[in-house]
């Protein structure tokens, strides 16, 4: 599935990522209890800053260990300020990338999704600050996922300094968690 780039005008943008690619995709993240059979193996947050411009990459493992299906969601909270340039899902060895539209274009994609039973991922506003990136999908029954978000930001001066804003909760633990500001 083609990907489109963002700008940096595309805080105004949504993500409709449709990934119903010949046949089924086992895996995916966040639940909120590990008793359901899936359990987050590692998260890790990476952001590398450079002339005040901030690149973001979350990556995480999941791993559904229950013999039937879960649905489970990820979900990550990225400023307003900030741009997704990047969002993949590898299960089964298959790696499916999301497309990045316009908020009106990717609501109107996503509900047309939703309405044929498709899964899809969509951000929306979740704050005065920031948005929320999330995608709901089917784990396949002893199957593992990986999840790579990737979003950037222009960082603005605020007194003579620069903020970055992290916001990570799995709503588990986590066997594996690494945040690295490089």
């Amino acid at each position: 599935m083609p990907l489109g780039r963002g700008t940096p005008d595309s805080h105004k943008q949504g993500l409709s990522s449709h990934l119903n690619s010949h046949g089924t995709i086992s895996g995916i993240q966040n639940s909120t209890r590990a008793a359901d059979g899936v359990v987050i193996r590692s998260l890790k947050v990476n952001c590398k800053v450079t002339s005040r411009f901030a690149h973001y990459v979350i990556t995480s493992q999941v791993i559904n260990s229950a013999d039937t299906a879960k649905e489970v969601s990820f979900n990550v909270e990225i400023p307003k300020t900030a741009f997704i340039s990047d969002f993949a899902i590898t299960a089964d060895e298959n790696t499916f990338t999301g497309d990045i539209k316009d908020k009106v274009t990717a609501w109107k994609q996503y509900r047309k999704a939703a309405i044929s039973g498709e899964n899809a991922g969509l951000v929306r506003a979740s704050g005065r600050t920031m948005e929320e990136f999330s995608i709901h999908i089917m784990v396949g029954p002893q199957s593992k996922a990986t999840f790579r978000l990737t979003y950037e930001e222009v960082l603005r001066r605020k007194l003579m300094q620069y903020d970055i804003v992290i916001k990570v909760k799995p709503k588990q633990l986590v066997q594996h968690f690494e945040v690295d500001l490089g």
